[in-house]
């Protein structure tokens, strides 16, 4: 059962404050992500990691999410797909790049 685990990494997000430590807030957020997905609960999962894969993008930060685990480097794989039914799709065209450098990447 990982449902102590994810009120852990929950826990930790929620102790973290993302203005100050913004680098422990996203490999936290990540790691909620891949406890997610491990449960099997990956459109949740897929919806968490959207907001941080775009924080990447911004940034330029390719092995965080690599480096989050094989669940959450599965998952970034999917996020174009998962963009195309969403309404707020243009609100991510700066990901499309981001992605394809991600696609390029060894897990």
């Amino acid at each position: 059962d990982l449902a102590p685990v994810y009120e852990r990494a929950h826990a930790l997000i929620e102790s973290i404050d993302r203005r100050v430590r913004p680098r422990a807030f996203l490999h936290a957020a990540l790691l909620q992500v891949n406890v997610l997905a491990t449960m099997g609960q990956e459109d949740e999962a897929l919806t968490e990691l959207l907001p941080l894969a775009e924080q990447c993008a911004r940034i330029g930060l390719i092995r965080p999410v690599l480096d989050a685990g094989p669940a959450v480097s599965r998952l970034a794989r999917r996020l174009r797909t998962h963009l195309l039914g969403r309404a707020d799709a243009a609100a991510y065209t700066g990901l499309n790049e981001y992605l394809d450098e991600l696609e390029k990447q060894p897990t």
